[in-house]
């Protein structure tokens, strides 16, 4: 096969742009593609970003038990009525036993009503 004068820049600049990784050229283009069929219309930096402000070094999650403790905590320390806490602890408690995981790891779809 034979390359253009563009054919030849693009794939050079294809190399350097994965060179730091060790990867060859194919299997960065393989990964790339599947990504983006994860993605649809995310790009790989908008998924990169957000994984970062999810899992960033030094940030612990929580665990859902954890969050509802402390929000119902919270409640009662502002003076909530029995009737209001009862309800909380009636439906939060479920909800923690259904999802143990930390907070971060909820997704819409694992919250939603049918």
């Amino acid at each position: 096969m034979q390359l253009t004068g563009r054919d030849r820049l693009i794939y050079g600049r294809a190399l350097d742009a994965i060179r730091d990784f060790g990867l060859p050229l194919d299997a960065a283009a393989i990964d790339y593609a599947e990504a983006r069929k994860l993605l649809g219309a995310y790009t790989l930096s908008d998924a990169a970003r957000f994984f970062l402000r999810h899992h960033s070094q030094g940030i612990t999650g929580k665990m859902v038990a954890e969050a509802i403790k402390a929000f119902k905590a919270e409640k009662q320390t502002e003076g909530r009525s029995k009737l209001y806490l009862d309800d909380l602890r009636y439906r939060l408690e479920e909800f923690a036993k259904a999802f143990n995981v930390e907070v971060r790891q909820l997704t819409p779809a694992d919250v939603r009503i049918s």
